[in-house]
């Protein structure tokens, strides 16, 4: 008999998130910026960690749009990115400049931003910790699986629009979190 393997696809869902952005928002300038950012980017866009990590200035399109390295591929792959995402992008670039090189820098308390790229694990405690401050426990990939999540209500179930936007190379995927949004099992 086949065993099939419960996933939790549900993540911190949209209330969660907001009270994240909410948080993110009352830190330090550049901190803020920057975890905005990226908070908009896991759940905004349902980026994988990964994606956040190896992504530079160059990678991003006047057109609104931005090359990331999705899992399993080897090239870059191009996406749009909502108005909002880009306003948060922006509000970030205009803090760490226009040069070339890592998107996401490490930050220091005293809000100086260091060359070095955020690392994964960098991104995992950032996430973590802000979600901390408001009660929740979750991850990157739990922002990711909210967004995904709200994508299937707001495309009205439609896992075609939903795959072309979480990056999913397999429609199944999609239609696991469509089960788990709509308590199938």
């Amino acid at each position: 008999e086949r065993v099939q393997q419960y996933k939790d696809t549900r993540g911190p869902g949209e209330d969660g998130f907001l009270k994240m952005l909410e948080y993110a928002r009352t830190q330090k300038p550049v901190k803020a910026a920057r975890d905005v950012a990226i908070l908009k980017l896991l759940y905004g866009q349902a980026f994988r960690r990964g994606a956040l990590e190896s992504l530079n200035l160059e990678h991003l399109e006047t057109d609104g749009s931005v090359w990331i390295h999705l899992k399993g591929h080897s090239d870059l792959v191009k996406f749009s990115l909502s108005k909002d995402v880009c306003d948060a992008l922006n509000a970030w670039i205009e803090i760490r400049g226009d040069h070339r090189g890592p998107f996401f820098n490490r930050v220091t308390q005293s809000q100086k931003i260091l060359p070095e790229r955020l690392k994964g694990g960098g991104i995992w405690h950032i996430i973590k910790e802000i979600g901390l401050k408001v009660g929740l426990t979750t991850w990157p990939h739990g922002l990711r699986h909210a967004g995904i999540t709200t994508a299937l209500d707001r495309f009205d179930g439609d896992a075609r629009k939903v795959m072309r936007f979480s990056g999913h190379s397999n429609i199944q995927t999609v239609m696991q979190y469509d089960d788990n949004r709509r308590d199938f099992g």
